[in-house]
């Protein structure tokens, strides 16, 4: 029987890569599940996701081989898939060569209804490597690993399966989603299980939950996750996955905690407004450190000193920081109603669920809930009150790029948006840069490709052109995401000095614009 399978042009990838890049969920689409924790929230999460469209597996006039196509799609080459566990680019005409692979096995219970073309949980893959992979559970392989010539970053053993560490956490997640989407209350609906104990035939479970918890801090949403999260949102199924969205809900719901910073914070609170003479105006906070951060998925979450409750939280979306100084700049944060002490405190909370920072003024007190569960406040010291003048605020001054180096003084006046007087970034000793490195994020990978693309056709950010030039040729042109993904994917020759490292340029002849990124 023919059939005509849908195929999504690249102009229309480009598009939704702006948009995924954001990462957003329509206004008001978590509404009943924020303040919840626990099985409240595993319930208002089921309830938003539940009764999505459901698409045929095979047959349709667009099944689930066809949104693998439109999902997967390789963004060089729209007639070309790339595969989860080697990452290989391969024509779509190779079907069935390549198939679809369930992170959430079929003879696991999710083998009818709903769960069986669920999207979240499908992907792209070498049908050999399909078979090897079958239903073993989801763990790290510690002795008597194989790999696989066609997965070859890949390990298991007789019965568990490593995946590639760039799709760690991409796994983990979906089996997130499976979990809470899946609870057994319709007639053709499985009651999926997370457990730490190991998966085996005819159980409506998979493993290892430890494991996996560990995976999602390590490996968090990325802009292709976030890109596809909303294809099958816009495009298919008409749900989400709210542990892409939110990635802190995991603690919330499955326990764990999400992995410690390490050091003093190179993302920092830098300003706080939360009282004036009169009425109120202008609170909130504002977030500095190095320009080009994307802070999609980070969260300020404003704590209740009396009991260590969270009050209120803003979610950061879509929000970049600029470049103000050396390198640096700050991004304003309005948070209306914050409470005026004694005490009360904010917990900067980053894309992984890590508490960055976790201040009080007034007074010093324990969290006893959300992230910032059952850690110690740090008091900034100093404080606002009834006749602090409005257009005033608390600040942090001196000289460093990290949150140690810099004190609380005030209230003075605000410098709202940006690195504050008194606030000094010490210059690097050079324009440096990584050629490639189009994200910022000191190495490259498909991000880089994704953001050069959503420069080019999305009019996104691009702190330092330079570093988006991979063809070395001074000039941004769509050769330059296909140099770098060819040479990602397609072993083509790797950027030229300097990559791999980083440091001035030697060869280009025209600035870009680049005098304030320096090597992370």
């Amino acid at each position: 029987m023919h059939r005509c399978r849908v195929a999504i042009t690249i102009g229309l990838f480009f598009a939704f890569v702006g948009s995924a890049l954001q990462g957003q969920p329509p206004a008001g689409y978590y509404s009943s599940a924020q303040g919840l924790t626990g099985t409240s929230l595993r319930n208002a999460l089921h309830n938003i996701i539940d009764n999505h469209t459901v698409i045929p597996y095979s047959g349709g006039s667009f099944d689930a081989h066809d949104g693998l196509d439109l999902i997967y799609e390789d963004p060089t080459n729209p007639s070309r898939v790339l595969l989860v566990y080697s990452g290989f680019s391969v024509p779509k005409s190779t079907w069935p060569a390549y198939n679809r692979e369930h992170a959430w096995p079929v003879s696991l219970a999710s083998d009818s209804g709903p769960s069986y073309s669920d999207m979240f949980a499908l992907f792209a893959c070498d049908a050999d490597v399909n078979s090897a992979r079958s239903n073993k559970f989801f763990d790290d392989c510690f002795s008597s690993c194989d790999t696989h010539p066609e997965a070859p970053g890949c390990f298991y053993d007789d019965n568990s399966w490593e995946p590639r560490d760039v799709e760690k956490g991409d796994i983990a997640r979906a089996l997130f989603y499976m979990d809470v989407r899946y609870s057994g209350d319709s007639g053709s609906e499985p009651d999926l299980v997370l457990q730490d104990l190991p998966s085996s035939f005819g159980c409506d479970c998979m493993a290892i939950l430890s494991t996996l918890l560990d995976w999602h801090g390590q490996d968090p949403p990325d802009a292709a996750e976030m890109a596809k999260n909303d294809l099958i949102f816009d495009l298919i199924q008409g749900n989400r996955n709210p542990f892409i969205d939110d990635p802190t809900w995991v603690y919330d719901i499955f326990g764990g905690a999400p992995p410690e910073p390490t050091g003093p914070s190179g993302v920092w609170i830098n300003e706080i407004h939360y009282d004036n003479g009169g009425s109120d105006v202008d609170e909130g906070v504002e977030i500095a450190g190095p320009a080009g951060t994307s802070l999609t998925g980070w969260r300020v979450v404003a704590y209740n000193g009396n009991d260590g409750s969270e009050y209120d939280e803003v979610l950061l979306t879509g929000l970049t920081i600029d470049s103000e100084s050396a390198g640096y700049g700050a991004i304003w944060l309005s948070l209306t109603g914050l409470q005026n002490g004694s005490p009360d405190g904010l917990a900067l909370i980053d894309d992984t669920g890590a508490v960055r920072e976790f201040l009080s003024y007034e007074g010093v007190f324990t969290a006893s809930e959300g992230a910032a569960s059952g850690l110690v406040s740090e008091d900034i010291l100093v404080n606002e009150d009834g006749l602090t003048a409005v257009g005033e605020s608390l600040q942090r001054v001196g000289t460093g790029t990290t949150s140690s180096e810099f004190s609380w003084t005030g209230p003075s006046t605000h410098s709202r948006g940006s690195l504050n007087d008194g606030q000094s970034i010490p210059a690097a000793p050079g324009v440096e840069f990584i050629r490639g490195d189009c994200n910022i994020d000191g190495f490259l990978g498909i991000g880089d490709a994704l953001s050069l693309l959503n420069y080019l056709f999305a009019s996104g950010p691009a702190t330092c052109l330079d570093a988006c030039d991979p063809s070395d040729d001074d000039q941004i042109l769509i050769n330059d995401p296909l140099t770098l993904l060819n040479y990602l994917f397609a072993s083509a020759p790797a950027p030229s000095a300097p990559f791999p490292g980083c440091g001035p340029d030697p060869t280009g002849t025209t600035d870009l614009g680049c005098v304030d990124y320096f090597c992370p």
